[in-house]
């Protein structure tokens, strides 16, 4: 609830700061600002009212999970043929957190008698979400499913193979489905947090994120291919 008037002070403290004249003093707002602000809160606010994404995900969990068992996972991690997945638990994770997938945190037990001490007893899937057509037409064109398989797939193990500082979940299943893609990806745990996209980060929290994208671009330049 607390949302619609939040966004709506923001936006127009951000424009007002942009509005500034030559002397400190603030200019009058433009007919064409203010109706931007207005569109953008009224959207918004349709989105956290209307939007199945936000509003009705627990129901829809059901028809993105359709295809999990405990069959996908073992073929998802390539398990011997001696293992067996024995229990799978699920929680939803990052509700309205995320951009447009649906992430799930599995916390996963084996049996069979040469199970490996290895295998990874939490992960994360991220499957394409339900949601409306105006978030469908995001993705689509954005491209963000296809982008982010594509990272994982091609990014990572250049990464991987130049000792990026960058730490990336490993992936440990990719497929292209109706809608976007699947992804099966080791569970960094605390590692990694969400904040308040309105409020931004501090200093503390940023740098170390610089620190890694540096490194990342500094692997991208000695590469020197077309596509980057």
């Amino acid at each position: 609830a607390g949302t619609y008037p939040l966004l709506w002070s923001k936006s127009l403290e951000k424009l007002r700061k942009n509005k500034k004249g030559k002397d400190g003093s603030d200019k009058l707002l433009r007919f064409d600002d203010a109706a931007y602000i207005a569109w953008k809160v009224i959207a918004w606010k349709r989105c956290l009212t209307t939007c199945k994404s936000f509003s009705s995900l627990k129901s829809n969990e059901a028809e993105a999970l359709g295809f999990l068992s405990k069959g996908w996972i073992e073929n998802a991690l390539a398990l011997p043929d001696s293992a067996r997945v024995k229990r799978v638990e699920k929680q939803a994770i990052g509700e309205g957190l995320g951009f447009l997938s649906m992430t799930f945190r599995l916390s996963v037990s084996y049996e069979g008698g040469e199970v490996a001490t290895d295998l990874p007893s939490r992960l994360i899937l991220k499957v394409p979400g339900v949601y409306e057509q105006g978030f469908e037409a995001i993705a689509k064109e954005t491209d963000c499913y296809r982008r982010e398989e594509g990272f994982y797939r091609t990014v990572l193990p250049i990464l991987g193979q130049h000792r990026c500082k960058m730490r990336v979940p490993k992936l440990y299943s990719s497929e292209v489905v109706q809608g976007g893609v699947r992804i099966l990806m080791e569970d960094l745990g605390p590692l990694g947090y969400a904040v308040n996209q309105i409020d931004g980060l501090s200093f503390n929290q940023v740098k170390p994120f610089v620190v890694m994208a540096a490194d990342l671009h500094a692997v991208s330049s000695t590469r020197q291919t077309p596509s980057q």
